[in-house]
C-alpha cells in the first residue's frame, strides 16, 4: 500500500473550461421557463433532450440550443 506522501494526485481540471452541461435550474433559466414546465415536459417526453447520470440530470447546451431552433415561429401564425 503506498504511502500517502506517494499517491497521485487527481488531475486538476482548468477553470477555464466551461462544462457543456448545466443542471435543471440552468437550463431553466437558460430556456426562459421554470423548473417545474421542464421536470413535466421531461417527464411526458416533450422537453429539450437530457443526460441522466444516475439520477441526477443534466441538459448539454447544444441541446437546449436545438430545442430553442426547433421551436421558432415563422410567418403570421395566431
Amino acid at each position: 500500500m503506498a504511502s500517502p506522501s506517494t499517491r497521485t494526485p487527481a488531475p486538476v481540471v482548468p477553470a477555464t473550461i466551461e462544462s457543456p452541461l448545466t443542471d435543471v435550474v440552468g437550463a431553466a433559466a437558460y430556456l426562459g421557463v421554470t423548473k417545474s414546465y421542464l421536470d413535466t415536459a421531461r417527464s411526458t417526453g416533450a422537453g429539450p433532450a437530457h443526460v441522466r447520470i444516475g439520477r441526477i440530470v443534466r441538459y448539454r447546451i447544444s441541446d437546449l440550443d436545438r430545442y430553442i431552433a426547433d421551436h421558432v415561429v415563422t410567418g403570421g401564425a395566431r
